[in-house]
């Protein structure tokens, strides 16, 4: 497996590759649906925020409202 760019795109994180296998594929799948419920902070448990720019935060870093305005 050849990782080519993993990005952030509403909230969650997307990975592109080349190669793996089915061990592979199911890893990426795992690791993106968790990026959903994961705060891009500090790993707590977190959900979707925002409208416009769309972030996972936790409930203590959502509430912090500079966080939530990039």
């Amino acid at each position: 497996m050849t990782v080519a760019q993993i990005k952030s795109k509403f909230g969650e994180l997307h990975f592109f590759y080349d190669g793996g296998d089915a061990y592979c594929r199911g890893a990426v799948d795992v690791a993106s649906e968790l990026s959903l419920k994961t705060c891009s902070y500090c790993g707590s448990l977190g959900r979707q925020v925002g409208t416009t720019w769309v972030s996972t935060l936790c409930f203590a870093h959502s509430s912090n409202t500079s966080l939530t305005s990039e």
